[in-house]
This record gives structure tokens, C-alpha cells and sequence, in this order.
């Protein structure tokens, strides 16, 4: 039985199903088997399905929304419809680097996330970290924390963005790199401490 065959059956053939994993469980451990071999039965069911992952395309029928906090996979599609949804975020965490596609697609449509001032987000893994550089557009962008790594120099034109932006007030950087410390820049643009926040990072 395959898995979309399995994904078919109803609950009480399911309880039959444990029932009997449960019967061969508990034979095996009176043989004193091993318990790689005691569970084969559960673990051979555990295997045969791919968990279900959260559908994202569901949220867009929330509306409203001022904070959006998200720890999944997703896809950039997905999130730029759910954004369209909620005009009115205030606040956005992804916190999964299992991202498909570019996280800078929030910025193609200038009317969405127009009212986001907090964004947290976690780098994927070997990204050419040039691809965040739209973020810098995002009009009333106030904190700004990025965790994960990067390539050494690749950060330099999203920070060279935000240099210029009147609006943003602090940025965190978070990265094992630093000794897993948490580095935290308060963005002073008049002053011209930006730019000068984002030549010490232009190396980093």
C-alpha cells in the first residue's frame, strides 16, 4: 500500500493498523530483539508517509492582520499573497531558511507591506546575500534583524540601501561568525553613522 492509498483510509482501519504494530511490537520484545528490529512494523509505517507541511496559501483568507510570525516552508509566492492579504502588517519574523524563491519579491509591488516597520528574517544557507538588497525599499522599515550567515561582502548593497533610508532605526545582526553575540547598530542617517555602519559591514 502506497502512501496516497494510506492517506484514503479511515480511522477505524487505522486503529486496526496500530493494533496490530502494537501486537508485533510487543511479540518482538518478549523475543528480546533489538529495538531497531522490535519497531521495524511502526518504523516501516513512519516511513511510508511525508509529513504534511502547513498549507501558507490558507492564511490569505485572514485579513487584517498586524503581525505575522512564520517558522515553515514556504514559497515567495505564497508569502507575497498572503502579505496582499494583510495590507496592514506592522511587524513580519520568518524564521525558516526552507524558503523557495526571493524574500526581496515583498518589495515588486511598492503597495504591499507599505506599513511594515519590523522585519526579521533567517538567511538560507550559502545564499549570495545580494538577493536582499530590494529590502531597502520597503518605505517605512524602522528595525531591521537579519540572522544566518553569508557570503563575506554580499550584504554590502542592502546595507548601502538602508544607509540611505531616513526611516531606519536600528539593525541586528545575527551570526555565528560574531561568536553567536548578538550586534546590534543603532542607525543615526543625519549624523551619517549609517554609512559608516555600512562600510564596518561591507567586510562582514
Amino acid at each position: 500500500m502506497n502512501e496516497s492509498q494510506i492517506a484514503k483510509i479511515n480511522s477505524i482501519c487505522f486503529f486496526e493498523i496500530f493494533k496490530q504494530i502494537k501486537k508485533n511490537c510487543e511479540i518482538a520484545k518478549s523475543q528480546g530483539k533489538l529495538d531497531i528490529i522490535k519497531y521495524a512494523d511502526l518504523i516501516r509505517f513512519v516511513l511510508t508517509f511525508e509529513w504534511i507541511r502547513y498549507a501558507l496559501q490558507n492564511l490569505s483568507y485572514i485579513r487584517d492582520l498586524s503581525i505575522l510570525d512564520l517558522n515553515m516552508r514556504m514559497s515567495a509566492e505564497e508569502l507575497v499573497e498572503c502579505c496582499k492579504s494583510n495590507p496592514n502588517l506592522t511587524s513580519l519574523y520568518i524564521r525558516n531558511t526552507e524558503f523557495y524563491g526571493r524574500l526581496s519579491d515583498i518589495t515588486l509591488d511598492g503597495n504591499i507591506l507599505y506599513n511594515l516597520v519590523y522585519l526579521q528574517f533567517h538567511m538560507k544557507p550559502g545564499i549570495d546575500a545580494v538577493e536582499y538588497a530590494p529590502l531597502a525599499k520597503l518605505p517605512k522599515l524602522k528595525e531591521l534583524i537579519i540572522c544566518g550567515e553569508h557570503e563575506i561582502g554580499t550584504l554590502r548593497h542592502l546595507f548601502l540601501g538602508l544607509a540611505a533610508k531616513s526611516r531606519l532605526q536600528k539593525l541586528s545582526f545575527f551570526c555565528s561568525e560574531f561568536m553567536t553575540k548578538y550586534l546590534t547598530i543603532c542607525l543615526n542617517v543625519r549624523g551619517g553613522r549609517a554609512t559608516s555602519a555600512a562600510n564596518w559591514l561591507k567586510a562582514k
